[in-house]
């Protein structure tokens, strides 16, 4: 981002809106997540976008046309009140922020067609937000003006909450934190780091999103480390995009399984087949993992045609099926 000659205090106009605190917020719409740092009348507005870990399909939702933003980036929107509309195709590279008087340079800012406003991306680390989050006055306009002035009342607060909320949901995404975000990440913990990675292997399966049915993961205590364990049952998931089970068969699917003492250093889930998946409680006070066996697994295993279950325990070293 390029540095900028002082703006000139004759060409800056009065405020479009009363003074007021910008406004950060968050939701989640079970498809999409939206973190939001918004000025008085969304004149301005800093936005992440991405999957939510509901999983639902986004067509369902009506939200498909919802461009998400890059990784542990910031879409920032400009309304027309505060830059003109030119044309449908239009994309300028003029366009300047203004903090206590030094300039920063944005990126080329386009026409977005769908939501009639102009976009350009920014990275949380850029320095431009930096500088936002400790801004006493911000000036914001074409190089050549019209430039409007805004209040920073509440701007740094605003950033810091939405900052951490987009962290924490790319970090859930498996993506790994920059060192220049570390006070935004979420602490680490077994559980949490355990159902990160199972939201990642699912974003990596379905890039454009997935539908889960109810029980698609079940955590218990599997391993005898006090941890949560967790299984992801491949088979309740279904990828927006083909392949829509990925890891499913003609009659079974992966049942992946995420060990708390194991997973970290192992780097991978273990993964068994499964027609259908459940946690039932073992006699030594844990719990096993139930599996549906295909007709063709039972017939070899000499338990019938007709179906029939195997089970799956820790047996102090490795996951082990009973007899």
């Amino acid at each position: 981002m390029g540095w900028l000659i002082p703006i000139l205090a004759a060409a800056v106009l009065w405020p479009l809106a009363a003074v007021a605190e910008w406004q950060a917020t968050t939701r989640d719409d079970g498809a999409l997540f939206y973190g939001d740092v918004a000025s008085e009348g969304r004149f301005l507005n800093l936005r992440c976008v991405g999957l939510s870990r509901g999983g639902r399909n986004p067509v369902e939702l009506e939200v498909h046309e919802v461009g998400t933003t890059p990784i542990y980036g910031l879409r920032l929107e400009i309304e027309t009140p505060v830059l003109a509309f030119v044309d449908e195709n239009a994309q300028r590279t003029d366009v300047a922020v203004w903090i206590d008087g030094t300039g920063y340079q944005l990126p080329t800012v386009y026409w977005n067609i769908l939501d009639g406003n102009w976009n350009t991306n920014l990275q949380l680390t850029d320095p431009l937000l930096a500088a936002m989050r400790g801004a006493q006055d911000l000036i914001f306009g074409p190089v050549s003006g019209p430039q409007y002035r805004f209040s920073t009342s509440g701007l740094g607060t605003a950033l810091d909450a939405v900052a951490r909320y987009c962290v924490s949901e790319y970090q859930r995404l498996g993506h790994p934190v920059p060192a220049a975000l570390s006070a935004y990440a979420a602490p680490a913990q077994v559980g949490t780091s355990l159902e990160t990675a199972i939201g990642a292997d699912i974003a990596k399966a379905c890039p454009t999103g997935a539908t889960t049915a109810p029980g698609y993961i079940l955590s218990g205590q599997i391993d005898h480390d006090d941890q949560p364990d967790f299984v992801l049952d491949w088979g309740a998931v279904t990828c927006n995009a083909p392949p829509a089970r990925p890891f499913c068969g003609a009659s079974m699917c992966g049942a992946d399984v995420y060990l708390s003492s194991r997973y970290p250093a192992q780097g991978r889930a273990d993964v068994l087949l499964a027609l259908g998946v459940r946690l039932i409680p073992l006699s030594n006070g844990f719990q096993g993992i139930e599996l549906g066996g295909s007709l063709s697994t039972c017939h070899s295993a000499g338990k019938g045609s007709s179906g029939c279950v195997f089970v799956w325990y820790w047996s102090g070293t490795d996951l082990a099926r009973l007899p």
